[in-house]
């Protein structure tokens, strides 16, 4: 039961978090879903990947993200707006994310315009980098 577990794992970090080619999981990805047995964190490891994606779609001025999407929106959502309070729970180690994300209601008037028009005017005051 444990490698099915194992083997499911694996598939969500190589096809979910770390997507290169469709329906195949990099030799990389491999080994650090092994460390991740290890102990280690792998926020860092997801973040330069993004970070790496991203860049190299800035770089080009065209191409693909290549990441997971869905975690990068979460992270955009929960990050992008300063709040004049960041509420206690956040610095909670019960405090879950995603489950806060999927609780939230996000306006839905926000159009792709909307978006592009919020991050050509950033401002670093505009951001609160939080950590847990």
């Amino acid at each position: 039961m444990l490698k099915r577990v194992n083997l499911f794992a694996l598939a969500i970090y190589g096809l979910v978090i770390f997507p290169k080619v469709l329906g195949h999981i990099e030799v990389a990805v491999v080994d650090f879903f092994e460390r991740l047995k290890q102990g280690i964190n792998p926020v860092p490891t997801i973040l330069a990947e993004t970070f790496r994606s991203l860049s190299s779609c800035r770089r080009k001025g065209e191409g693909r993200f290549i990441g997971c999407a869905q975690l990068l929106n979460i992270w955009i959502l929960s990050h992008f707006w300063k709040v004049e309070r960041t509420p206690f729970h956040m610095f909670s180690k019960t405090f879950a994310p995603l489950e806060a994300y999927l609780k939230k209601e996000w306006p839905k008037e926000v159009t792709e315009q909307r978006w592009v028009s919020v991050f050509q005017n950033l401002r670093a005051e505009d951001i609160a980098w939080r950590a847990p």
